[in-house]
């Protein structure tokens, strides 16, 4: 089991503790908003903006369990700290890349720092939260961070790449993790006491490369398909994933059955939510990655907008979010359904601002009352998400189960983020930006409503516990 923590979830260790999802779905939206810029300083093509966007995602994904255990092994507060410092010092790497294929290789490596802090952060808040009650309010102050981070993520650098200081560009987004990492860490250092799993559990590195590898073959097949085409290359990779991606299943399967400790341990679908959990969360997800760069994408490329224009149009989103996620956890257990109901209203708002920009391709405010409702979705639907699923794990489980579910959100979104990128070139490159972005948004919007679905069926109670 976890060691006992010393005292309660301070607040102010809480906060510092939130840093880690705030830096790091931050940089993700600061990316996503930068990346027409990046396309056109760097000369990048359309396949190595996927790769800048979804090969952090991957990495940060492929990471995440592996990462939660490691914290789980050598404690978690100290994993947390080294991970969120190799994140700040990543970022000074990605300011510095002087080509597109420096800069995938620094965002690759900054996933992987962002996933050595971030599962901390929920199984810390899982083992160290005194009660059902704080545990729920912590979560929620969890939702309002993410919340936070896109709004700053949008609206900060936009406002950075427009300003252009030093004639830095899109390089200064990435320079904006530093000084919070330094209020941060000592923070942590001092109010967020150390825990770990007893009895220590194992590593299992074989897995973790096997899930990595099958990972990074899908990606890439998805990456290449829309301008490559299905040939006899891709389709020996997605071929060779499908296979690597079999065999760690029943290598994690075997591992369980013998009593090991693999990456995955497959208890943790038994006789629960938990699995039903990873597809809901694993689909929503696309709505939070691939949406917004398809609208980047449509703002900067399809009207020449800026990406400090872009940034302010994605407030109304997050502000939105903001509002309804920490309502959703307070009040879900009053509102059955409610969940399933924030994922019908995503799915319906993105496929509302795909008809706006066709009905109206000239008007981009008229894409803001979607905007508006996919917040309201997303806040209702996110938060209350995670602590069901993890509220129904065991503490000795905790940073493997944290780990697993962010890695399936993660995932998600970096599948999603390369479809939609690669479904918005291609179509552009045949038709109107207006009809490329309604192509691209359709897919985030189909898997939220299919999420919603898959929610209504197998959770049967409200999300909070």
């Amino acid at each position: 089991m976890s060691s006992s923590p010393s005292h309660r979830l301070s607040e102010i260790g809480l906060i510092a503790l939130l840093s880690a999802p705030f830096l790091t779905v931050m940089g993700a939206f600061s990316v996503i908003v930068a990346a027409p810029t990046i396309k056109a300083e760097l000369g990048a093509t359309p396949e190595e903006v996927s790769a800048i966007v979804a090969g952090y995602g991957l990495a940060y994904a492929a990471a995440l369990t592996p990462a939660g255990r490691l914290g789980d092994c050598y404690g978690r507060r100290r994993a947390f700290v080294v991970g969120l410092g190799a994140f700040a010092i990543m970022g000074v790497a990605c300011a510095c890349a002087p080509t597109v294929q420096a800069l995938i290789v620094a965002r690759m490596l900054q996933g992987l720092a962002a996933a050595l802090a971030f599962p901390q952060v929920l199984s810390i808040i899982r083992v160290v939260a005194n009660g059902d009650v704080e545990r729920s309010r912590a979560f929620a102050a969890f939702g309002v961070a993410l919340g936070l981070s896109g709004v700053a993520g949008q609206a900060v650098s936009g406002a950075l790449v427009a300003a252009d200081l030093a004639g830095l560009s899109w390089r200064s987004v990435f320079l904006i993790n530093v000084p919070i990492t330094l209020i941060a860490c000592p923070i942590v250092l001092r109010h967020i006491p150390e825990t770990r799993a007893v009895p220590t559990p194992g590593l299992d590195l074989g897995g973790a490369l096997m899930c990595a590898a099958g990972l990074a073959l899908l990606l890439y097949t998805v990456i290449r398909l829309p301008q490559q085409g299905f040939s006899p290359l891709l389709a020996g990779t997605a071929l060779l994933a499908a296979a690597i991606l079999t065999t760690f299943a029943f290598d994690q399967r075997r591992k369980t059955c013998q009593g090991k400790q693999p990456l995955f341990p497959t208890t943790l679908l038994r006789g629960s939510t938990f699995g039903w959990g990873l597809a809901i969360a694993f689909l929503f997800h696309t709505t939070v990655v691939a949406f917004p760069l398809a609208f980047a994408l449509y703002l900067q490329i399809g009207h020449g907008l800026s990406a400090w224009y872009t940034g302010l149009m994605g407030m109304p989103t997050t502000l939105a979010f903001l509002v309804t996620s920490s309502a959703a956890v307070r009040y879900g257990s009053k509102l059955p359904n409610a969940m399933a109901v924030g994922g019908f209203l995503t799915g319906t708002a993105l496929i509302l601002c795909a008809v706006a920009a066709l009905a109206l391709p000239d008007m981009t405010v008229a894409l803001i009352p979607g905007l508006i409702l996919a917040g309201c979705g997303q806040g209702i639907f996110l938060p209350p998400l995670l602590n069901a699923v993890l509220a129904r794990t065991e503490p000795r489980d905790a940073g493997t189960a944290a780990g697993v579910l962010a890695t399936a959100q993660q995932v998600g979104g970096a599948f999603g983020a390369a479809a939609v990128n690669a479904i918005y070139f291609s179509t552009a490159a045949a038709g109107p930006h207006a009809v490329a972005f309604g192509a691209a948004a359709a897919v985030p919007g189909v898997a939220a409503v299919v999420a919603a679905m898959l929610l209504r069926i197998n959770f049967r109670e409200p999300a909070t516990s």
